[in-house]
């Protein structure tokens, strides 16, 4: 793309190209060496020759869009996907359309890894911004009209892998049940913020998450019923609002140094952030009203590693136990909008900058299988990650119970083969990489201590063995 845009450029300034040509389009223009970068604008049938943009009134094309935003949720009952819209964009033809009421909502994803493989070289599969090198992410969020974008849930995300920021839950009661005049409505208020309302856990035990997030995000509102004004009756936030990798925030002005309130507005809210190693400046500025509203602040990061994924949309929670960060159906489920949360708009997504992250290495599981993961991926589906760039044909996984060498779940002699073969001797080399699995004590060697470990476990055949008997 560069090359062309570059071409495009020299023909302009030779008079080549005539003054009714299709325009390029917004990306090739203003982010010709992003690592991704999507104006919408090249979705249609028969698009013209690249940079660019498609005409208005050209059919769209969703297809080809969906092959980049492709569907977010992983084992979710089906979600509303994002479309290609020709209404409220920012830079014409067309943006990106994201359902937000009464259905499912949208949650779509960007695999950076081939992005960052082109941008940075084939050993690099995610990004990471420093303070040499700051990350940056912008896009335009249109809130339509109406006030909708206050009810709206969707937000950008950069996560590495599946790390995503949460969206666990506790339900309101019935708003009728504590308001009169109010709805037999329930709504999701979202827990991983500050002071939760009641029946969610503890922020202190809440997990850290390899994400950072930014946007509009309705279902922090943790009075969702507003009985002192039935003219609001559903979940709602004026303000911006931001995931740090541990918790979100509603940006307000005086929260972190910087200025301004961070109100979202009708039409042009256009988000910025500059990823550095250890903090996150975030900028708003909104188009409506007139003259224009700036806010920014600095915000530290909880998560500071690298980006393998972008997502847009707003990710499936699950319904908390009381108390505990504990789902009370292990199905994961789409979220339903809130009333009048509209169809916010996407447009000039660009992600520029920072510098290419090391490739994924082996993860280990208790059943000795390997696959080659992301590290914060591994420890979500409960591996042991072996390093990066270590790949599983090098790798050695134990089992979970070490001395149950061929997984059947008791100690016997076959078990003892294995274990056999590997005895060396204190402090001497393991006999090769695959005894490993031997050293039940793990100090480097597999010697008498670890062979009275191994006896104290000896079941016999078809009799299951204590598990904690190598303790």
């Amino acid at each position: 793309m560069k090359r062309l845009t570059l071409l495009a450029l020299a023909w302009v300034s030779v008079g080549v190209l005539t003054a009714d040509a299709p325009a390029d389009t917004w990306c090739s223009i203003n982010h010709p060496g992003a690592v991704f970068c999507d104006d919408f604008d090249r979705y249609c049938v028969d698009p013209p020759p690249e940079p660019q943009a498609c005409s208005d009134g050209s059919s769209v094309n969703n297809k080809p869009m969906l092959n980049v935003w492709r569907y977010g949720y992983d084992g979710a009952v089906p979600c509303s996907q994002m479309l290609v819209d020709t209404d409220f964009e920012t830079s014409p033809p067309y943006a990106g359309k994201s359902p937000n009421q009464d259905s499912a909502l949208t949650r779509a994803q960007v695999s950076l890894e081939n992005y960052c493989a082109e941008a940075f070289g084939t050993n690099y599969r995610a990004i990471v911004g420093t303070d040499l090198n700051p990350l940056y992410l912008e896009f335009v969020i249109d809130g339509q009209t109406g006030n909708k974008i206050r009810y709206a849930n969707n937000y950008m995300e950069l996560a590495l892998g599946m790390s995503q920021a949460p969206t666990d839950f506790r339900n309101s009661p019935k708003c009728s049940t504590v308001c009169a005049g109010g709805s037999d409505a329930v709504y999701p208020i979202i827990c991983q913020q500050q002071n939760a309302p009641a029946g969610c856990p503890s922020l202190s035990t809440a997990s850290h998450r390899a994400s950072l997030a930014v946007g509009a995000l309705a279902y922090l509102d943790k009075d969702p019923c507003h009985c002192s004004d039935l003219s609001i009756p559903y979940s709602y936030n004026t303000h911006l609002s931001f995931f740090d990798g541990y918790q979100w925030w509603i940006l307000r002005e005086g929260l972190f140094p910087g200025s301004g309130d961070f109100l979202l507005r009708n039409r042009t809210n256009r988000v910025r952030l500059t990823i550095l190693s250890t903090t996150v400046k975030v900028e708003l500025t909104c188009t409506d009203p007139s003259p224009d509203e700036y806010s920014w602040c600095i915000i530290p990061r909880d998560y500071q590693g690298e980006f393998s994924k972008l997502y847009a949309g707003i990710k499936s929670g699950c319904q908390l136990r009381s108390g505990q960060w504990e789902c009370i159906s292990d199905e994961p489920k789409c979220m339903k909008g809130v009333p009048g949360g509209g169809v916010p708009r996407y447009d000039n997504v660009s992600l520029w900058g920072g510098q290419g992250y090391a490739a994924p290495g082996a993860c280990c599981f208790g059943d000795t299988s390997c696959i080659e993961a992301y590290a914060a991926d591994c420890e979500i589906m409960g591996g042991e990650f072996q390093g990066t760039a270590t790949p599983c044909a090098t790798a050695v996984c134990c089992a979970t119970f070490r001395p149950d060498a061929d997984l059947d779940s008791d100690v016997d002699l076959a078990d003892f083969a294995y274990f056999q073969n590997c005895l060396t001797g204190a402090d001497l080399p393991l006999a090769d990489r695959t005894c490993k699995c031997a050293d039940l004590n793990g100090d480097g060697d597999v010697d008498r201590s670890d062979m009275l470990r191994f006896f104290g476990c000896l079941s016999g055949m078809n009799i299951a063995a204590d598990p904690s008997c190598a303790n």
